[in-house]
């Protein structure tokens, strides 16, 4: 999707196994994305069963004002959700599982990140990684986002992976900036880390 529009789903299956991996400016992503959003505002995506991608679920990448909600994201190889070099995105009642990297991740990669929401979700069985990451990955900044009322649990069981928290705000670059994460009201249990 690169203009605003309203993708409503009512249940239909996006089985993105197989598809190509999606090409952002200069970089190739390492696997399949089951619904992209890129460089554009306005946009809501709901109603979504979506499966079977290499990479994300759903990428939302250097757009704002962007809504996604209402999704059943299970089966992918990195996270349900990715709100990547955005701002203003919120990621509601949402269902995350058994997703390879985690349930929900708003990061920097591809540009500056702030005022995002993940609110009133589950991410629940994500076993390589956490419920929630908020994480700096480049210099650009993730600064000012909510995480609230989610109910997070048996995320980040893999031994191998390291463990895997409800909730990690993290980075991992030097100079990076990582500020003014909100987390509240959140149900966590049972992940790999406490």
């Amino acid at each position: 999707v690169t203009k605003p529009l309203t993708l409503v789903g009512r249940g239909a299956t996006v089985n993105a196994k197989g598809q190509k991996p999606l090409k952002i400016g200069q970089e190739t992503l390492p696997g399949s994305i089951g619904i992209g959003v890129l460089g554009t505002s306005r946009v809501r995506v709901s109603g979504f069963r979506v499966t079977g991608a290499g990479f994300d679920a759903i990428l939302v990448g250097a757009s704002s004002h962007v809504l996604v909600s209402g999704n059943y994201l299970w089966g992918n190889g990195d996270v349900g959700v990715d709100v990547n070099g955005s701002s203003y995105t919120q990621a509601t009642h949402n269902y995350s599982t058994r997703n390879e990297g985690g349930g929900f991740l708003v990061a920097d990669d591809i540009g500056p990140n702030g005022h995002n929401v993940v609110g009133w979700n589950v991410a629940t069985r994500n076993p390589g990684g956490c419920g929630v990451i908020i994480a700096g990955h480049s210099t650009a900044g993730v600064r000012d986002n909510l995480v609230i009322d989610n109910w997070l649990s048996y995320n980040g069981t893999l031994k191998s992976s390291g463990g895997g928290a409800g909730v990690v705000i993290a980075s991992e670059v030097p100079g990076e900036t990582v500020t003014n994460t909100i987390v509240e009201g959140n149900h966590i249990w049972g992940n790999g880390l406490a």
